[in-house]
């Protein structure tokens, strides 16, 4: 089944702002010590933050690389 290139890039493009977004929790200054404890998403350490969005982009790259035409050989296994 193939979905229209409009909700693909659509979706990659969410996935990598998010991704973007996880880039710059990792660049924000470390919280001080009187501040409220972070919880969730902000609770993880910085270099993690970095890691973690950098991961999202490479992968909304990936996602968004079919729809112009450009083959992945990874994904070659996975059917036609």
């Amino acid at each position: 089944m193939r979905f229209p290139p409009w909700i693909v890039v659509l979706l990659s493009a969410l996935v990598i702002l998010f991704g973007i977004f996880r880039i710059t929790l990792g660049f924000q200054k470390p919280p001080r010590d009187d501040e409220a404890p972070r919880k969730g998403l902000f609770a993880y350490p910085r270099r993690t933050q970095i890691l973690i969005g950098t991961i999202y982009v490479v992968l909304g790259v990936l996602l968004i690389l079919p729809v112009f035409g450009i083959r992945i050989p990874l994904f070659g296994f996975l059917g036609k």
